[in-house]
């Protein structure tokens, strides 16, 4: 009789040699590396994917693999995925590190803090670490390229030059669209180019209405909250920051040489000849060609390799009660065109204490200096000078200086080359010097009156004085060509804002699943500005300057101008969590301000918003 002979598939062999394979059992639990909190939900997969679990609510988990099990794979949303071996273990216990930061960390709002799981606006947050990883010349600087929906815009390269921030596009036709900066709880700062970098703890950027509705007219486009470094309760630190490195631009055009000019005028006017059937003299001569070599690089004269550099030094510290940070800051950066420049020296005094287990002061202060020389490059050149313009059309043929040691300025060949005025003696020469002196300083008391309602009182002054000084000396181009003879301009103004600033705000656990947080307030600010301005020209000397505009033969009309405003603010927001996944925020501010019309002198600004954390619903765990 004939016997049959069973034949398996290599798929159904596979299946049977699976399940007669000897398994064995792991157990573990899974954790949160920074709260320690045990994580339910982590979806865990073996590397054959023959088993796989996901952790309990107490972040338990077990789990049957077989002996051809060599990985197991820990993933979870908002978490770095782990591998591990299994090899030799019965219990294997781990944790997991979240990503961008841990949805428990506070992070700063308007008039409060609040969780990162909690929020119901856009906020992008700004670590320490990114900060201090980016050497910028001023603070708006640092959040280019940080936050999703916020464009970050130079308007001026040179040193100390201006910042645009747009967040979320441009909201004004006729309007600023600069968002407001909120340093350490001061609203409407003055000139960011004065705020030392180094000094900055955290940035926050508030985007939308839900967000920004706490402060009003003044949010329409956003707002930065700034955070200034305070010491650290039991330690204390020197510590002295600096670097250095130069600046250099990477590529320049390909400008012909004084011979290749005057070859290719010579060039110019022949074939003119001939299509005309004219005989008009050559520019140059062949004798004259032949001598000029490669005449001026006139880019390379007002160029240069420029250095920046920064020094710091802080004290940081804090006993039980108390912190402060202590520092000062040298900045100075070189422009690449000649006699360009912006120094900045600032001193910071942070302090807080806690008076007693109910009270708590504070203050946060700094002093600060800037003077920028900005070379006049973004000018239409000729007679209103143009240090980048003029130095591209100048003829290389024309040297720096003349025979006398005069500066030089172009007058022919006519009609090919411009009257232009020279661009080394443009940039060496003129002054356009802006100086700042800055002051900002707050000062806060607060009170728990109860456990959980505290009273918040903060005033404080933002004072900056400025100083402009402009002046062309009479051997310019300007000066030769026209009857004037040296032009000045002097300017100085003085801006003061004063902040008084007081607040409620109760946070309280009605019970294990319900939260609610008030903040109430009322906030009046006063602006006040003044400005004078004169100027002359036509001197009869360059060596004053524009420091004597009376010796001026032609005095211009001077000018002056006084401005004031206040704004009184009340506002208040109510947050509400219910079992850590139903989020909801309600927000109201009233402005009313000396600014807007009679009769119409109130603006109201409300938000609401709500959030539903899917991600923590019981379906969505795996």
């Amino acid at each position: 009789m004939r016997k049959k002979r069973l034949l398996l598939s290599p798929l159904l062999l596979l299946l049977t040699l699976q399940l007669f394979a000897q398994k064995h059992q792991i157990t573990g639990v899974v954790t949160n590396t920074k709260t320690g909190e045990k994580m339910e939900g982590v979806t865990i997969t073996a590397d054959d994917h023959v088993s796989g679990t996901t952790t309990k609510a107490d972040g338990s988990y077990s789990l049957s693999v077989t002996e051809n099990t060599k990985y197991l794979t820990f993933s979870f949303v908002g978490f770095g995925a782990r591998t591990v071996e299994v090899k030799g273990h019965a219990v294997l216990d781990l944790t997991m590190e979240p990503l961008n930061g841990d949805l428990n960390d506070v992070v700063l709002i308007g008039y409060g803090t609040q969780r990162k799981r909690d929020l119901t606006g856009s906020l992008t947050s700004i670590s320490t670490k990114d900060i201090e990883e980016t050497p910028v010349t001023r603070a708006d600087q640092m959040i280019q390229g940080r936050s999703s929906g916020v464009q970050v815009t130079q308007t001026n390269a040179a040193p100390g030059g201006n910042v645009s921030i747009r967040i979320r596009g441009t909201n004004s036709i006729n309007s600023s669209n600069e968002p407001l900066f909120v340093i350490d709880g001061f609203p409407g700062a003055g000139d960011l180019s004065t705020i030392n970098p180094g000094d900055i703890e955290s940035i926050e950027i508030l985007k939308d209405a839900s967000a920004t509705a706490i402060y009003g007219s003044r949010g329409a486009n956003g707002v930065v909250l700034i955070t200034t470094k305070h010491g650290k309760a039991g330690t204390q630190s020197v510590n002295f920051d600096a670097y250095y490195g130069v600046q250099k631009v990477s590529k320049l055009y390909d400008m012909m040489n004084a011979t290749q000019f005057a070859t290719y005028l010579d060039s110019v006017t022949a074939q003119n000849n001939r299509l005309t059937n004219t005989n008009e003299a050559l520019p140059y001569t062949a004798q004259q060609i032949s001598g000029l070599g490669a005449g001026t690089n006139w880019e390379k004269a007002v160029l240069r390799s420029a250095p920046i550099e920064n020094y710091q030094v802080s004290l940081l510290g804090g006993s039980k009660d108390s912190r402060y940070n202590l520092s000062a800051n040298f900045f100075d950066q070189q422009g690449i065109v000649i006699n360009s420049w912006f120094k900045r020296g600032t001193l910071r005094f942070n302090y807080d204490k806690t008076v007693s287990a109910k009270v708590r002061i504070g203050i946060a202060s700094q002093l600060a200096y800037s003077s920028q020389n900005d070379a006049l490059v973004n000018t239409n050149g000729g007679s209103s000078g143009g240090v980048m313009y003029d130095a591209l059309r100048f003829n290389p043929a024309t040297t720096i200086r003349d025979s006398t040691g005069a500066y030089t300025y172009t007058t022919g060949p006519v009609p090919y080359v411009d009257l232009a005025g020279n661009p080394v003696a443009y940039a060496l020469s003129t002054t356009n010097i802006t100086n700042n002196f800055h002051s900002l300083m707050d000062g806060f008391l607060e009170w728990e009156i109860l456990k959980g309602l505290k009273f918040k009182a903060l005033a404080g002054a933002d004072v900056v004085y400025t100083t402009y000084s402009f002046y062309t000396p009479s051997y310019l181009y300007a000066s030769t060509q026209n009857t004037s003879s040296g032009n000045a301009e002097k300017s100085s103004s003085v801006s003061y804002s004063w902040l008084s600033e007081n607040t409620l705000s109760y946070d309280k656990d009605l019970n294990k699943h319900n939260r609610l947080s008030l903040v109430g307030g009322f906030s009046a600010q006063v602006f006040d500005q003044q400005s004078l301005s004169g100027a002359a020209n036509s001197f009869f000397t360059n060596d004053l300057g524009a420091n004597n505009l009376s010796i001026g033969g032609t005095p211009l009309v001077p000018g002056s101008s006084q401005s004031k405003n206040t704004l009184a603010s009340f506002f208040g927001r109510a947050n509400y969590r219910l079992y850590e996944k139903y989020l909801l925020t309600a927000t109201m501010r009233a402005d009313g301000s000396s600014r807007f019309g009679t009769g119409n002198k109130w603006g109201y600004f409300p938000s609401a918003a709500a959030a539903w954390r899917i991600i923590d619903e019981s379906f969505m765990k795996n």
